[in-house]
Parts: C-alpha cells; sequence; structure tokens
C-alpha cells in the first residue's frame, strides 16, 4: 500500500512507483483466510471481503458500537463502488468474451463465482495498485472519521446537526471523485434523513466564505429565507449541516430560482471563487446554495481577462457525450440544458411539476440577479475587501485541470490493456502530463498529478490565497507556481476595477456560453451512426494530435473497447466531430466540413423519420 511519505517514482520504464505492502489483491487472488465477521455478499464480494476484514482487524473498530458497524458497511458500499469503477470496461470487455462460449452468462454470474473472478483478477495485474492503495486508505480513513465524530459528538448534539447519537440511521460515503487517498465526503443520516455531513480537509476559508456570503445575503440584500449551511471547524476537518435537494411548487419559484442564482454568481465573482460546477450546487427551499466553497480566493494565469463569470463553474463550460457522441449532461452549477428525457437526477436541477426548468429559458431572470448582485457588490466594495483581507492567509484549493479532464484520464487507464501491466498503465498515464506545465516550477506537482491519478484520485493541490507556494498530498515536497496571480491580488484588482462596463462585459459572455451550448444541444439531439466513422474520426485525430491530447478509448459495442488516438475529452466521438466542424477547427477545407454537418443533420432526419 501507498504511503504518502513513499515517494518513489517511474518514468518510461523499470519497475512502477513501489508499494510498501501488498495485502488486499494477494490476499484476494491466493485465497486468503477471510473473517466470516464481514459477512458481505454484495458485488466485488472477493476484494470488499477482504477490505473490509483489514478494517476489522488492524483498527479501532468496536463491534459494540452501532457507530463502527454502520461506517464499516458505508465503506463497504464505498469499496465496492471504486473497484466497479476500476474493473467496468475489464469486466465489460471479459463477459464479451465469456457470452462465445457460455449461455445465459452476465455480470452477476462473474461476480457470484468466486474461481472466475480470481481468475479474471489474475489477468490484469494493473489492478493490484489501485486496490492496495484502496484499501489502505480506508483503514486509516475509519480511524479518522471514528476520532473525528468522537471529539466532536457533543457538538454536534448541541448545534442541532443531530438529534442523539442513538439516532444515526446510516451513513454514506459520497462516491463521486476521490481525492487525498479516497478522502470522501462522510454523510450521515438522523432518522432516516440526511442531517450533517464530514469533510476530511481543513475548511477554516469555506466556514468563514459561507459565513459572509449569507449574513451579506441577508442583511445587505434582504434574504432572509436564503438557507446555507452552518460549519463546524475543528482544525483540519470540519462539519457542515446538509441542505438537501428539494423540487419547486410553481412557476413563481422557478424564477426566483433563476433570478438568485444570478445573484449568487455575482458574489462569486466577487470573491473569486470557482469550480462550481453541479456537484457543488444544490437547489434547497427554492434557493440554490453553495456546499463547497475550498476554491474561494482561486489564483488565475497572469493576463487572464477582467472578466471572473465564466471562471466560477456556474455557467456552461464542459458538455459530457454518450458512447454514441451525444451530449448527455454538462457539468456547470446553474441549472441543465437539456431535455427531460436525457437526464440523470441532480441536486442542482430545477424541477417543478417533475420536470427540468432550463436556464436557457430563464436567462432573462439570471441576468437580472446579476445585474442587481454587482450593483451591490460595488455598492459595499469594503466590506468584501475587508473579508479577502481577513481570509488571505488560509488555505485555499488550486485547479490546474478541470475535475472532469482528470477524470477522464483516470478512466481511460483502466482500459484492459493498459491493466495488463501496471508499468504500461503508469507509462500511459505519464504520456498524459508530457506537456510541460508553464504555470509550475519543476516537476513535482507533475508527479504529484501522476501519482494521484495512478491510484485513482483526482489530484487536488492546496495553496493559501496570498500565497505562490503549491504543496498537495502525493508531492514530496512544496513547489511554486509562476506566471499566477494569487487569488488575493487578483480578485482585489477585479473588486477596484468592477464598474458598470464590466458588468455589461460578465453578461454579453454568460449570454455567449448559453448561446453555444444551446447551439451543440441543438445539433446533437438525437443518438445515430455514420457509415464513415472512421474517417471522420482520423479527421480529428489529427487535430487532436496537433493539440497534444492523450489518448483515450473509446466503445465499438457493449462488450468490445478499442483503444484510439481520439483525443477529443469533451466532444469524442461523433458529436465532437460534429462540433469541430461547425466551429471551422477541424484540419480540411470549409467544404468537407459543411459535408460533414449535411451528412449528420440528414441521419438525424432519418432516425427521427425512421
Amino acid at each position: 500500500m501507498f504511503s504518502t511519505k513513499s515517494k518513489a517514482r517511474h518514468l518510461g520504464g523499470g519497475a512502477p512507483i513501489k508499494r510498501e505492502t501488498e495485502v488486499i489483491y494477494a490476499t484476494a487472488i491466493n485465497g486468503g483466510d477471510c473473517v466470516t465477521a464481514a459477512n458481505y455478499n454484495g458485488k466485488h464480494r472477493v476484494l470488499v471481503e477482504v477490505i473490509i476484514n483489514d478494517i476489522l482487524e488492524r483498527t479501532c473498530f468496536d463491534k459494540r458500537k452501532d457507530i463502527h458497524r454502520k461506517l464499516v458497511t458505508a465503506l463497504a458500499g464505498y469499496a465496492a463502488n471504486k473497484i466497479d469503477l476500476y474493473m467496468r470496461h475489464v469486466l465489460e470487455f471479459e463477459l464479451g468474451s465469456l457470452s462465445e462460449v457460455l449461455e445465459n452468462v452476465n455480470l452477476d454470474y462473474i461476480m457470484d463465482s468466486d474461481e472466475l473472478y480470481i481468475a479474471i483478477l489474475k489477468k490484469y495485474p494493473g489492478l493490484e495498485p489501485l486496490v492496495d492503495h484502496l484499501g489502505s486508505s480506508l483503514i486509516e480513513n475509519f480511524t479518522l472519521i471514528i476520532k473525528s465524530f468522537e471529539d466532536a459528538e457533543f457538538e454536534l448534539v448541541s448545534n442541532g446537526y443531530l438529534s442523539s447519537v442513538n439516532n444515526i440511521t446510516n451513513i454514506f460515503l459520497l462516491s463521486d471523485e476521490s481525492h487525498d487517498a479516497n478522502k470522501n465526503i462522510v454523510l450521515f443520516y438522523d432518522s432516516y434523513k440526511p442531517a450533517f455531513a464530514l469533510k476530511l480537509r481543513n475548511i477554516t476559508l469555506e466556514k468563514q466564505t459561507n459565513d459572509f456570503i449569507s449574513g451579506f445575503l441577508r442583511e445587505n440584500m434582504g434574504f432572509e429565507d436564503w438557507n446555507f449551511p452552518n460549519y463546524l471547524d475543528h482544525g483540519e476537518v470540519g462539519w457542515v449541516s446538509w441542505r438537501p435537494r428539494q423540487d419547486l411548487n410553481s412557476e413563481k419559484q422557478i424564477t426566483e430560482s433563476y433570478f438568485r442564482s444570478g445573484v449568487l454568481a455575482s458574489i462569486s465573482c466577487a470573491l473569486g471563487i470557482t469550480d462550481l460546477n453541479h456537484e457543488n450546487i444544490i437547489i434547497h427551499a427554492g434557493s440554490p446554495v453553495i456546499v463547497d466553497l475550498e476554491t474561494t480566493l482561486h489564483h488565475c494565469v497572469e493576463g487572464g481577462g477582467s472578466t471572473n463569470a465564466l471562471r466560477t463553474g456556474l455557467f456552461p463550460s464542459f458538455l459530457k457525450l454518450d458512447r454514441n457522441g451525444s451530449p448527455t449532461e454538462e457539468s456547470c452549477g446553474i441549472g441543465n440544458i437539456f431535455p427531460e428525457y436525457r437526464l440523470k437526477s441532480k441536486n442542482n436541477e430545477v424541477c417543478f411539476d417533475n420536470k427540468i426548468a432550463s436556464p436557457i429559458d430563464y436567462i432573462e431572470y439570471i441576468k437580472q440577479g446579476l445585474r442587481l448582485g454587482f450593483a451591490k457588490v460595488i455598492q459595499y466594495k469594503e466590506k468584501f475587501v475587508d473579508h479577502i483581507v481577513r481570509i488571505e492567509n488560509f488555505r485555499t484549493r488550486f485547479i490546474f485541470k478541470a475535475t472532469y479532464s482528470y477524470a477522464t484520464i483516470i478512466e481511460s487507464s483502466m482500459h484492459p490493456a493498459l491493466l495488463k501491466s501496471a508499468v504500461i498503465r503508469e507509462e500511459y498515464i505519464t504520456q498524459c502530463f508530457e506537456s510541460e506545465n508553464k504555470y509550475v516550477e519543476g516537476d513535482e506537482a507533475k508527479w504529484g498529478e501522476i501519482k494521484a491519478c495512478y491510484l485513482g484520485d483526482v489530484p487536488r493541490f492546496i495553496t493559501t490565497a496570498n500565497s505562490l507556494i503549491l504543496d498537495s498530498y502525493y508531492q514530496q515536497t512544496p513547489t511554486t507556481l509562476r506566471h499566477i496571480c494569487t487569488g488575493v491580488s487578483r480578485t482585489l484588482q477585479y473588486l477596484q476595477d468592477l464598474n458598470d462596463k464590466i458588468v455589461d462585459e460578465e453578461i454579453f459572455y454568460i449570454e455567449k456560453s448559453y448561446a453555444e451550448a444551446y447551439r451543440v444541444m441543438s445539433v446533437n439531439a438525437k443518438s445515430y451512426e455514420i457509415e464513415n466513422y472512421q474517417k471522420l474520426i482520423n479527421c480529428a485525430n489529427e487535430f487532436a494530435l496537433n493539440n497534444k491530447m492523450p489518448v483515450f478509448f473509446m466503445p465499438r459495442n457493449d462488450y468490445c473497447l478499442e483503444l484510439k488516438s481520439c483525443g477529443l475529452d469533451i466532444f469524442s466521438g461523433i458529436g465532437g466531430i460534429v462540433y469541430l466542424a461547425a466551429i471551422k477547427k477541424l484540419p480540411v477545407e470549409s467544404t468537407i466540413s459543411d459535408r460533414i454537418i449535411a451528412n449528420y443533420i440528414e441521419r438525424l432526419n432519418s432516425t427521427q423519420r425512421n
């Protein structure tokens, strides 16, 4: 298992990044003894049972304590979901092969057959560092979570987060992307309702900023019913009251919600907040609520422009595509532009009468909220300046790439061909970070990125709002950013310059963002097939390779995966090719781009007629 102190490296040959111990994977494939107390019967039982038993044997686990038992159950579920992520493409590939020789075989059949499951594990030793790291990190996290809860138990009850320790009915680890050795948010249920969450990181800057925003909205803008979370700051960890997603009950609430989204966007601009994607916004009691403020006063590139709105992440930037190349979801924090039939339920969706209200239809209300919010920011600039000075030395997160970009690299490294060897998989990930990062000195940050992705974590860099010193969980030593403005200097300059002209510019770029997203959504309105698929892929390849994008895999059918150098991590597949053609970015003459679009639209029409 990896230690945060172990910094052995590998680049382009030799042994992979070293592990101090190898327990979970080896025990599973060698049929090691398992403690029956684990009693786990879910998916990936062979591996998860070993992880559970390690937790039972190597931590402070006390079977007499209900919270210990519930936490083990939560960690087992989390482990199963992570292993599912690691092995999904391997199992799809193996299932395709098995279905040729066995009848009625499915994933359940593989999961239920220990012998078959172990045989598959042995074929993919590249899984070993992922599984071992998962097991060791969950052992550490069990101890950390229990200690954190015991330290805060009295405060949680006395401050109304929890009615009684005896009323904790469920514990879950949120299984989105992980950071810093699987330190995901831990959600506690009180009487079967989500009540509060534990963040396994320092939350001082988040708490201070949350309190400032909620106070400003209430005292200076008159929003008495805008309910932000409450925070308990315990140094290296913190507790947050939970705000559950709620559907709206009237058209008036929809317009008010989008109006408030505009207000929230203006305040986010004034505080230099970024990464406000759909995971970090919840629609609660008719209002958008920020539940993650760790990127307040985010640093930015020198000369990065005078506007902030598109940097917040609240407006359309990335579109994710399905295997046919059709866009299925966006990552922005305000609403969702897609029709209801292609949606997954997200906490930031504005819903009424079981329908999604698209922000595109309510952009005038967003603009009204923006103008009012910016007017109040200008009126009370000194309040914002005072708050920034007060928090300038607190820790903030720094992001080189969008979370989705890192997640794409991690997922693509789970290709069956890459999992045949830990060395090959590591070399692939290293290639994804080949190009020089001109914004940081030396290679220390890059090695932090590589090691995090190798172990299945999205890299998470930490600095302070007024410093260019950068560190991360997987770095050996801190490093220094360059060609970067600190969040403090950038945001103070933004506030100083903020006037009606800049407000107009912010709104102009927001309108352009929605218009572009709507155009892509409209062109990619249906699933489709195109006969000359490979020719179009080759056209896109040239564009991708010229821009030094990494290699990703693409699914060809339900059970077969093929490694291709398509490199289109956001607009992949046919949808990406059509998009590049539409914006004249394919390396071909415009007549070819026009034919691609015409061919695509004709096939859309044909699909609709059929």
